[in-house]
């Protein structure tokens, strides 16, 4: 996404085409030999790319996994209660066979990592069905591409049809005919149509039949079956449509119906139950008497929601108690105890109970995260249960008295991410939806890797876009949603409130300050999330103090309709490439601070429509404000939703909206240029993220994302003149990829990367040809950010946790005249001289991986070396002396290898050579063949560093070496890195 500014890196190559010297002599390849002479290698035609070369650039995840993300559903399995399937909302499909000690994802080659719902065949429990696409209507819902069947109990998949449901709510499976199964679709919350409604297939999901439709408005949002006689069904139908800042979550056709007949007719239930609109319906019929049937209904009333009972099969109804959930398009589902006849519990911020079939409830406090969603009861044990929340899964074994939290799923969903430039190892930073804004390292020092315990939670409520100081790793700002921010300095603890605000002169005095020590040490456990209504916990770092803001320092307002704040769930944040202290932070309005945000000014007007929301029609008509679910927790309507400044000259802003406009300025906000006609591109479309080149003043690139109109193209425009005139550079990318972020890289003109709903894309050659790269599941790409000083992009995914692509400045490289040479080594960065520690560790525990330690060499050949020709990347030291030959593959194609930077030693088995000194260094691709060595590219030079004093580095115990290497090595001093997140 934006702009990191970090330490300066070491010059690279850029000319890798011409053909080396062959008057220069080489030493022998067979490490320490002879010298043989050099044959040129003559140039090639023009070579293209491919995703297989990608290969070689896979993606990492470092995690972490100490605050999972949302649970859709779970299920454990019928006859082996220690096999459990676990539906994450936007992360796959997961399995454990231990109960949790270890966990497998099982659905990351499929199409869709949103995911409604499960349902394992009773009667062959090898039979797993999967609906796509989270069966809730909340902001940041995915969508999914039907249903999936697997028959190995999760090893292979097959998709079963019904594509465009885009949201499945519920599967059942006839327990007497495993082919006999029922799917209710919601069908596509942003769009009316699609696959809607009640579906049922007799032959297994080869083809389905609809048996229950209401509406093109209208899917299904719930099915139950009698326990007794599986031919006995409930629905209950939903209609709900969400746009760009409006919601409406019921109306006439929200229903429950019935069927006697195993779907082939129905009938609408009515006696008993409320009229006029509804929003969501949650259903479920009691194990124990299965004429017991329940119903929790949204109302347009303020009661939020009301529950009702059946004791005739839904011929009658009995309104019980009030059950108000905090929103029925996120709450309210309905879980029977399979153990205790009318023991219900109903998901909502906290869990609801009723002994007495719902005449009254308690809310439940237990001491795990808020925001349920799901719950799963042993069948061998009746205080054995499973909860699913927004902080993920937990288990109980004592009817919910006592719970472990399961902190081995890097599942956690990320909307946004920065990076410092901490030594020797950079932190990362990065929001998350309801768990608040972690921070830790992009690697250790330990050969585990990146444990939980490397992490830190910082803030608490939803955590959005966080931000370092350039040069200056101690200075954190962590923004939460609807633009709250505070400053951290990490060297004393100390936390700032510092959200922009506008006063009006007839406010009274503001207090004074006031500062707070000692605030309670974020629990992963609680996540920070009060409810999904945005409320912000009150969690900070451990002895963090805390300022009340000042609000005399805020601008005054300005009175009048168009300049009422209205900020973002995911309000713009952006540190001045120009000035370390300056900030910039938008709402409807960009502010600006030059003291790290203790002030700030207003620098624009309203630069949205200022679309009402009222009067943006759903479903085909307006909605008034009493309507059901009315813009509940809907992010405002007419928001700035992306800002840049440019990094070569200072004051060029940029904002984009959600309601289509890219507002420009070149005199830092003094005045603005409204641009609302994009070729290509549905006039409206929200805007995802505006980038500056960091090499051309006037180059801008920016980003739509349709999406919350059913529109799933993928939108990406360049300009070379400010908005003067576009050119499209979505290219190649696929359909459905709706396109979240983009970053271009400081020194290739052309080399690109975008961030979609279920990738990462690369191009090479400015947006002609676009190329996933390998390495993560279909997965969103929320945002991007680029830690210069090792070439780096760290990349924030939305439902697994944080990915890295390490050092793809190496693609600098590999320019189109680079491709024509017949052998080209890329650029090496700079590279850490540090020594890995052991670390030993339970199997339940998580640690993502390092890098491979030491030298990250890539590498490309047109063409494949003769098998009977070894390939090798000779390393010398600055005076040319040969350190060692590392062996490379031969294959065609772009590669990556890893030297560990020690010589070859003279034992058997890893690490019996010294780490080499620090110093200069080159690396050379050459072909040994018979007796003559064959340079193929010219040298690459690169450095070792050795991390500086007071990085958290300590001298290593002194490693063995073989006795001949004992003198030489008397000086040698290898270091390691403690596995802390260093901040110096």
């Amino acid at each position: 996404m934006r702009h990191f500014r970090t330490l300066s890196c070491v010059a690279l190559l850029l000319g890798l085409g011409w053909v080396i010297d062959q008057s220069r002599s080489v030493a022998d390849g067979v490490e320490g030999g002879s010298e043989l002479p050099i044959a040129p290698v003559p140039r090639r035609a023009a070579s293209s790319w491919t995703a297989q070369d990608l290969q070689a650039l896979a993606l990492r995840s470092v995690g972490p996994a100490l605050q999972p993300g949302r649970i859709g559903d779970i299920v454990i399995h019928p006859r082996q209660p220690s096999i459990w399937y676990v539906a994450v909302a936007s992360g796959g499909v997961w399995k454990t066979t231990n109960r949790g000690i270890t966990w497998t994802p099982i659905f990351d080659q499929q199409g869709s990592y949103s995911i409604g719902c499960l349902a394992v065949d009773p009667h062959n429990p090898e039979i797993i069905w999967v609906g796509t696409g989270e069966n809730q209507s909340q902001r940041s819902v995915g969508f999914g591409d039907g249903v999936y069947k697997s028959t190995d109990g999760g090893k292979t998949w097959q998709p079963m049809g019904l594509k465009h449901s885009e949201h499945i709510a519920r599967i059942l499976i006839d327990p007497r005919d495993s082919q006999t199964v029922y799917v209710a679709s919601q069908g596509p919350l942003w769009a009316s149509g699609g696959e809607r409604g009640l579906y049922r297939s007799r032959d297994g999901g080869k083809t389905w039949s609809a048996v229950l439709t209401i509406s093109p408005e209208t899917g299904i949002t719930d099915v139950v079956m009698d326990p007794s006689n599986p031919d006995v069904l409930y629905a209950a139908s939903y209609q709900r449509r969400r746009h760009v800042g409006v919601l409406v979550g019921g109306g006439p056709e929200s229903a429950i119906f019935k069927s006697t007949d195993g779907g082939q007719t129905w009938r609408r239930l009515t006696k008993g139950l409320p009229q006029g609109d509804l929003g969501r319906i949650a259903l479920a019929v009691s194990p124990q008497r299965p004429n017991v049937v329940y119903a929790h209904i949204q109302t347009a009333a303020k009661e939020r929601g009301a529950f009702y009972r059946s004791e005739d099969g839904g011929e009658t109804w009995e309104r019980r108690g009030a059950a108000p959930v905090q929103t029925g398009e996120y709450y309210g589902e309905i879980f029977t105890d399979p153990h205790r006849f009318d023991r219900l519990y109903i998901m909502d911020t906290v869990v609801q109970m009723t002994d007495d079939g719902g005449k009254t409830f308690t809310r439940l406090r237990w001491p795990v995260h808020v925001d349920h969603h799901a719950l799963a009861f042993d069948p061998t044990d009746p205080n054995h249960w499973l909860s699913g929340n927004d902080g993920g899964l937990y288990e109980t074994y004592d009817g919910g008295q006592t719970w472990r939290h399961f902190t081995n799923m890097p599942t956690t969903q990320y909307y946004r991410v920065a990076v410092d430039d901490a030594v020797p190892f950079y932190n990362i930073y990065a929001g998350s939806q309801d768990n608040g804004t972690h921070g830790g390292p992009a690697r250790t020092a330990y050969r585990v890797g990146i444990r939980n315990a490397d992490w830190g939670v910082y803030g608490g409520g939803d955590g959005m876009q966080p931000r370092v100081e350039p040069g200056n790793p101690n200075i954190v700002y962590i923004s939460s949603q609807y633009g709250a921010l505070v400053r951290i300095d990490k060297t004393t603890g100390r936390s700032v409130p510092i959200k922009p605000r506008l006063v009006s002169p007839k406010d009274k005095q503001p207090p004074k300050k006031k500062e707070t020590s000692d605030k309670k040490e974020a629990d992963p456990k609680s996540g920070g999330g009060k409810d999904e209504s945005g409320t912000e916990a009150d969690t900070l770092p451990k002895g963090a103090k805390v300022e009340e803001q000042d609000e005399s320092t805020q601008p005054p307002a300005t009175k009048g309709g168009g300049d009422n704040l209205r900020w973002g769930w995911d309000a713009p944040l952006l540190i001045s490439p120009h000035s370390a202290t300056r900030l910039y932070m938008a709402a409807n309005r960009v502010f600006q601070s030059d003291d790290r945000g203790t002030t700030w000014k207003v620098i624009s007007p309203d630069l949205t429509r200022q679309l009402d929301p009222l009067k943006v029609p759903l479903m085909g008509k307006l909605w008034g404000k009493d309507a059901v679910s009315r813009d509940a927790f809907t992010t405002p309507l007419s928001i700035i939703t992306a800002l840049d400044e440019s990094p070569v000259q200072a004051g060029l802003l940029a904002v984009g909206t959600d309601d289509g406009l890219v507002q420009i300025s070149e005199n830092n906000g003094q005045s603005w240029r409204r641009i609302e006609h994009f070729p290509g591109v549905p006039p409206g479309t929200y805007v995802s993220d505006v980038f500056f080149s960091p090499r051309e003043r006037s180059t801008l690139y920016v980003t739509f994302n349709n999406w919350q109109y059913g529109d799933f193209r993928p939108y990406v425009l360049k300009t070379v003149d400010l908005g003067q005139s576009w050119t499209n550079i979505t290219g190649n990318l696929p359909d459905r990829h709706v396109v979240w972020s983009i970053v271009a890289d400081r020194v290739h003109p052309d080399l690109l990367f975008v961030g979609t709903e279920f990738g990462l894309f690369v191009t090479l050659d400015g947006g002609e040809q676009w190329q996933r790269v390998p390495g993560a599941p279909p997965i969103p790409f929320r945002d991007l950010a680029v830690q210069e000083r090792e070439g780096d992009l760290v990349c924030a995914t939305f439902g697994r946790g944080i990915y890295i692509l390490d050092h793809y400045a190496a693609l600098r490289g590999w320019t189109s005249e680079a491709r024509a040479a017949a052998a080209v080594l890329l650029p090496i960065r700079d590279t850490w001289r540090v020594t890995e520690l052991p670390f030993a560790r339970g199997g339940g525990g998580f640690a993502a991986p390092n890098p491979p330690a030491g030298a990250i060499i890539t590498y490309y050949l047109r063409e494949s070396v003769p098998e009977k020709d070894r390939l090798v990347v000779r390393i010398r030291d600055a005076q040319g002396r040969l350190v060692r030959d590392v062996p490379a593959r031969g294959t065609a194609g772009l590669h990556r290898l890893f030297w560990d930077l020690r010589g070859p030693g003279s034992g058997k088995g890893p690490m019996t050579a010294a780490l080499s000194p620090a110093g200069a260094y080159s690396a050379q691709l050459v072909r040994l063949r018979g007796n003559m060595a064959e340079a193929l590219t010219p040298e690459q030079p690169f450095r070792l560093l050795s991390p500086p004093e007071g990085s958290g580095i300590a001298p290593s115990p002194r490693e063995k070496k073989p006795a001949e290497d004992a003198q030489s090595s008397q000086s040698e001093k290898s270091t390691v890195v403690s596995g802390v997140c260093s901040s110096k």
